[in-house]
């Protein structure tokens, strides 16, 4: 899946900040995708082993 890089919408208080699964390290929020209406999906990825993690959020 491609990342598309974006400026920051939201600050780390407003999206939380998520352990690496593998690693633990903090991941960042790498993608934003709009799906359905009032709906996105966030994609975090970790800079230091590139696992990534994507959510479904209400907006």
């Amino acid at each position: 899946m491609p990342t598309t890089e974006i400026e920051a919408l939201f600050s780390v208080a407003d999206i939380g900040v998520f352990p690496c699964a593998k690693c633990c390290r903090p991941m960042k929020l790498s993608c934003i995708e709009l799906t359905a209406p009032g709906f996105d999906v966030r994609t975090f990825q970790c800079e230091r082993c590139n696992h990534t993690e994507t959510f479904a959020v209400s907006i």
